[in-house]
């Protein structure tokens, strides 16, 4: 069955994004997006005029991610530290699943240097930054994490180690948990950060 238009792009970006997982943004070659598809490069173009449209779809698809597990953990309506292994536990699960979107993040900062792609860019880095932000300030607010602790460097600690933990995963071959060692070294974050002295009454973590 011949696809329709709208899942030809789907399908393209998702291509897209397997070919930048074997060989990187610089070597992102349109015709072996449209090998992989069974279509000639000309289809391509049809859908995406450019390579950089290309690239700009994959920022997009990669944007309504993150909104979707930012709604999830909102409708949760969980308590700081929960919240922030919801996170945690969200985007591991989906990368473990889907590993070669991983690429995508691991190469944010080769394409923040596209002046098309580098608001995109930003705003996919500020937007999860912000958000984590929000998460550990509502842990200040409840005394579970010492008003002391400066928000943005502890939301850079904590996504900066993800971010760590996923680029060895990729460099040994998805060859541990990364959710696993992910939401232990996040446990190990928050633990050290817990303000025993400011805890309420009955209320835990």
């Amino acid at each position: 069955m011949q696809l329709t238009l709208l899942h030809r792009k789907e399908s393209i970006v998702f291509t897209t994004i397997d070919v930048m997982n074997e060989y990187g943004v610089q070597a992102l070659s349109t015709r072996e997006v449209a090998r992989r598809e069974g279509i000639t490069e000309g289809a391509i173009f049809k859908h995406f005029p450019r390579k950089k449209d290309l690239l700009i779809a994959v920022l997009d698809y990669f944007t309504k991610c993150d909104e979707e597990i930012f709604n999830e953990i909102i409708e949760n309506k969980l308590m700081s530290k929960d919240a922030i292994i919801c996170f945690v536990d969200i985007y591991t699960t989906y990368y473990q699943n889907y590993p070669a979107i991983t690429s995508i993040a691991q190469a944010l900062d080769e394409m923040r240097c596209n002046p098309e792609l580098e608001d995109k860019v930003k705003n996919i880095l500020n937007n999860r930054l912000e958000f984590m932000i929000v998460l550990i300030e509502q842990g200040q607010v409840n005394g579970y994490i010492s008003k002391d602790t400066d928000k943005v460097t502890l939301a850079d600690i904590i996504i900066g180690t993800l971010q760590g933990i996923c680029l060895r995963w990729r460099f040994e071959n998805y060859q541990f948990s990364l959710k696993a060692n992910s939401l232990q070294a996040t446990q190990m974050i928050i633990d050290a950060l817990y303000d025993k002295s400011n805890q309420r009454s009955g209320e835990k973590w």
